[in-house]
């Protein structure tokens, strides 16, 4: 019975903490949470780094242009489109991530800081 309890609060770890002031989450606390904000990052952010630093334009078109063959196409036309979809792409992956901050957050309230000065008014 034991064992059974204990494997359940282990599934139902909080892998983000609450912030200490303000509302909202802070930096993991455990490697689970580590992973998953690392992998959305970099699952995220390739697509738009690869289009933006390395896409070197349309290489069907290109490969048309340099076989002499005269043809009205632009290597470089789609790149507006590819930036476009990138962003879509990171935005449904910040989706993810929000929903799987809610299921293995904890709950988001505010939260108010303890003021030095009303900590000293008091002693006194």
């Amino acid at each position: 019975m034991t064992k059974k309890v204990k494997k359940l609060s282990q599934n139902n770890q909080i892998w983000f903490s609450a912030k200490k002031a303000g509302w909202g989450l802070c930096l993991p606390k455990l490697w689970q949470g580590w992973a998953v904000l690392l992998s959305c990052f970099i699952v995220g952010l390739t697509p738009l780094v690869y289009v933006s630093a390395i896409y070197d334009g349309d290489l069907y078109c290109k490969s048309i242009i340099n076989k002499g063959v005269v043809i009205n196409c632009n290597p470089n036309g789609m790149f507006s489109l590819y930036i476009a979809a990138s962003m879509m792409w990171l935005a449904a992956l910040v989706f993810v991530f929000a929903i799987i901050l809610s299921i293995k957050g904890e709950k988001p309230f505010w939260r108010w800081p303890n003021k030095k000065g009303d900590n000293d008014a008091k002693k006194s």
